[in-house]
């Protein structure tokens, strides 16, 4: 190649020779006539003609991608959550004080096993051993195609469908007010009709071996004692349980120790003994604890004075979902 060296500087002639041969300045090595140049070197003192030799390695050139850049304006609903994961899950659009449901079908959802065994129960119900006459069948469904829709979405997702056939599977979440409104319902009588709907008629099948019933299922063994008579002692009991309840009290700091309050309770039942009714005590213990464990911050108590349920406003409650403890 041909250099002009006019300019006295070996920077500016540096600078020729990276443009004609892609080495960077700080990689170049001249030599003339077996000596390398030096950085105060005076070209004007080379004649016209005079062969430099370059050694240093060029930079390499990057090359074309191999598949055609797109935007993410281009791509769709499906694309961009299957690329490009989302921080927050798609949401439900409200509609109508249906925030209950909402809150509710998001704990669900939340537990992947359940949410992907639904949506395969959605297209075949029958792997999960349900027949057409599986009253829960319809929701189970319904439930499976909307997370289904959730999954491939980034915005929110109206859930008119699941929400259609819920209330004509439970009536009382269809209840309007004088308006033709639809009324609040509490989000944890929600979640446990479901919830049980979901272990009758979601049975095993290939995502869930035991079905939905394997994931919530706990055991627990209780006993019963008549406060008004102590020779009045029951046998022990094993029985299952799908949900814990924290009761909130004064007392009550942390989630533990709702729990243990919760396990042990007073009931009123008919004495064989006594030949009247009777209060007993109720002592349980947690023998098994399920893959899932829901459990309720029971935000209502009863008054004896007013026989009413009256709403505890001094702590915020909701229904959550813990993994097992």
């Amino acid at each position: 190649m041909d250099v002009d060296a006019a300019q006295p500087s070996l920077d500016l002639f540096k600078a020729q020779i990276q443009s004609l041969s892609s080495v960077p300045v700080d990689r170049q090595k001249l030599i003339v006539k077996g000596r390398q140049l030096k950085t105060d070197e005076d070209l004007s003192k080379l004649s016209e003609g005079t062969k430099v030799m370059l050694m240093g390695s060029a930079e390499v050139i990057a090359a074309a991608p191999e598949t055609k850049v797109v935007f993410e304006e281009d791509l769709t609903d499906a694309q961009k959550v299957s690329l490009v994961p989302t921080v927050l899950p798609a949401g439900l659009q409200n509609l109508g004080n249906t925030c209950y449901l909402a809150s509710t079908l998001q704990c669900f959802r939340a537990i992947v096993p359940l949410k992907e065994a639904l949506k395969e129960y959605a297209v075949k119900p029958a792997a999960y051993g349900a027949t057409s006459a599986d009253f829960g069948r319809p929701v189970a469904h319904r439930m499976g195609a909307l997370f289904s829709e959730m999954d491939s979405s980034t915005k929110p997702v109206v859930p008119f469908g699941f929400i259609t056939v819920f209330r004509q599977q439970f009536p009382q979440f269809d209840e309007r007010t004088r308006e033709g409104v639809h009324m609040q319902q509490d989000a944890d009588e929600s979640f446990s009709q479901i919830l049980h709907l979901l272990c009758e008629s979601v049975r095993a099948g290939s995502s869930l071996p035991d079905g939905a019933r394997g994931l919530f299922e706990g055991n627990m063994i209780s006993r019963l004692k008549c406060l008004e008579d102590p020779s009045d002692i029951g046998e022990d009991r094993i029985e299952p349980f799908f949900k814990l309840r924290c009761h909130i009290t004064e007392e009550v700091n942390f989630l533990s120790d709702g729990i243990k309050r919760s396990l042990v309770e007073e009931i009123e039942k008919n004495s064989p003994v006594l030949g009247r009714n009777a209060k007993y005590s109720r002592e349980s213990r947690i023998i098994k604890l399920p893959e899932y464990l829901p459990v309720q911050f029971v935000r209502f108590f009863w008054r004896t004075d007013t026989q009413k349920k009256s709403k505890i406003l001094v702590v915020f409650s909701s229904v959550v979902l813990l993994n097992s403890f």
